[in-house]
This record gives structure tokens, C-alpha cells and sequence, in this order.
């Protein structure tokens, strides 16, 4: 669930890793990790 929203609010483009990191209370290397997995998964 969380994950799907960050990677959601990243899709957008209107904000940055940074900003997502902080609005989730995480680092960005977390929110970097999240999005690069669940962008190199296959679609279903």
C-alpha cells in the first residue's frame, strides 16, 4: 500500500524523492529502491 503510493505520487512528476521521503518520514534512498522495483517489474 505504501509503496504503491509512493511510487503513484513520484509517477506524477510534481514531486520530488526527497519530498516524498519526507511526507512518508523515510530517506530517499528508500523512496529511490521502491520506485526502481516497482518500475523494473513486469506489468501483470
Amino acid at each position: 500500500m505504501r509503496n504503491s503510493a509512493i511510487v503513484t505520487a513520484y509517477a506524477t512528476g510534481r514531486y520530488s524523492q526527497k519530498e516524498i521521503a519526507q511526507a512518508f518520514d523515510i530517506h530517499y534512498a528508500t523512496v529511490s529502491r521502491i520506485v526502481k522495483a516497482k518500475t523494473l517489474l513486469p506489468a501483470p
